[in-house]
């Protein structure tokens, strides 16, 4: 049973990433009915389908993203992710380890074979520490709670009261929030959506959120709201705050980023890319993960930023 369950599970994720990620999404009815299953176990699959770290060797988080409103989904990728979705590592231990658990109650040792080719194609590497981190996550107030109550309240047009951690903040504070959508991107969930204290369309990491209570008060997301004005390609983002950052990674990185499409390629081998943010933590993060393989080259204010954030480091 467990076998034909986990299996069933890696078809329908084989199915879903094509079927939202065409132009305009799907409506959710839809993409539940297409999958044979109904909306609570979609939005399991979502879960299942977000909660990977890394899809393919090289890849990042920035090769997903989703969207839920209302009455839709829609999914982006670079396009690799059009091939097969791999297993986590503790799902494939898991998997493996269910089997094998199965296989000895009913004594039979050819149980667990039929799934071995499965997990070694669809698998990555199981760390041999990864049972150490095996845990079950039952409180009411994990991220994964508090997002299925938001996406409950962007579904029903309801405003939502948080309690928000914000990244620079000692403390929380509450806010209200009409949530238009609720979208995944740079491996995190996010809410966009009004805020009547700023009058303006803010977003909150949903993992920041340290409680959630869903109102009474309706709300209708304006005509003009499109979410890729605030998420795109993979990134969040507001257009009317970007500024243009301009790195230059080092030989090793480079053939990975021109594989890619990413850059312009230097006499040296190395590559220069012009990066479009809105947030310069971002890409002070972004040039940290490559060490001594990534520089700043403009602005100067962001080279400082760098500057202070290895000091800090050091």
């Amino acid at each position: 049973m467990a076998a034909d369950m986990a299996k069933a599970q890696v078809e329908r994720l084989l199915q879903l990433i094509p079927l939202a990620g065409r132009e305009g999404g799907i409506a959710y009815d839809e993409l539940a009915a297409a999958l044979g299953i109904d909306r609570r176990q979609l939005d399991r699959d979502l879960e299942t389908l977000t909660a990977r770290d890394f899809y393919l060797p090289g890849g990042t988080v920035n090769d997903l993203q989703v969207m839920l409103d209302d009455d839709r989904v829609r999914i982006w990728t670079t396009g690799h992710l059009q091939r097969p979705t791999r297993l986590t590592a503790g799902e494939a231990a898991a998997l493996d380890l269910g089997l094998r658990m199965l296989a000895a109650e009913r004594e039979e040792p050819g149980l667990a074979d039929g799934m071995r080719a499965l997990l070694e194609r669809l698998a990555r590497a199981v760390p041999d520490d990864v049972l150490d981190r095996f845990a079950a996550d039952g409180d009411p107030g994990a991220p994964d709670a508090v997002r299925a109550l938001i996406i409950e309240a962007a579904r029903r047009r309801l405003r939502v009261r948080l309690r928000y951690l914000k990244s620079d903040a000692d403390a929380p504070e509450d806010r209200e929030v009409d949530p238009y959508t609720v979208a995944y991107a740079e491996g995190r969930w996010y809410v966009i959506g009004y805020s009547p204290e700023r009058d303006d369309i803010r977003q909150f990491r949903t993992d920041r959120i340290l409680e959630a209570t869903v109102g009474d008060q309706r709300f209708e997301s304006p005509a003009d709201f499109d979410p890729a004005d605030y998420i795109s390609d993979g990134r969040v983002y507001r257009a009317d705050q970007e500024i243009e950052v301009l790195v230059r990674y080092g030989g090793r990185v480079a053939p990975w980023l021109i594989e890619r499409g990413e850059g312009e390629p230097q006499d040296d081998g190395g590559v220069v890319v012009r990066h479009r943010v809105a947030d310069p933590a971002w890409i002070v993060a972004e040039v940290l993960k490559y060490g001594r393989d990534a520089r700043v080259v403009e602005p100067a204010w962001v080279a400082g930023l760098v500057r202070e954030a290895v000091s800090r480091l050091s």
